[in-house]
């Protein structure tokens, strides 16, 4: 079975473009817009997800914010931090970052890493 990835990022550009890519590598994908449509999604099926991608600047919560809410209902889900700052916020024990824009094979070696990473 193809691994699940949750996508969250609220510029429709970015998120098609990013669905696609994630497609392509051959990852089922379910996309939202933001965090509250990220914690219903999550919420009703939180073990189908195996890792999640999140826009550390969403609208009304960042990325860190909803990735502590999710891990209320999953405490070990792998994440990806998704951001255009070349500089974000970041703290120890942070998920690793993506900057955007990302190419595929930087994209793929990332969620590699955390799917096979043992948490």
């Amino acid at each position: 079975m193809k691994p699940h990835i949750l996508l969250v990022e609220d510029e429709d550009a970015v998120r098609e473009i990013s669905t696609q890519m994630l497609t392509m590598l051959g990852y089922q994908v379910t996309s939202v817009v933001d965090g509250p449509e990220a914690i219903g999604v999550f919420t009703r099926e939180p073990d189908l997800f195996d890792l999640l991608m999140l826009d550390m600047n969403l609208p009304g919560m960042s990325g860190r914010q909803l990735l502590q809410e999710l891990r209320k209902l999953r405490p070990n889900v792998r994440a990806i931090y998704c951001s255009g700052d070349p500089e974000p916020d970041s703290s120890p024990g942070d998920p690793p970052h993506l900057y955007k824009p990302y190419r595929l094979m930087e994209l793929k070696s990332c969620i590699e890493s955390q799917l096979s990473s043992s948490r």
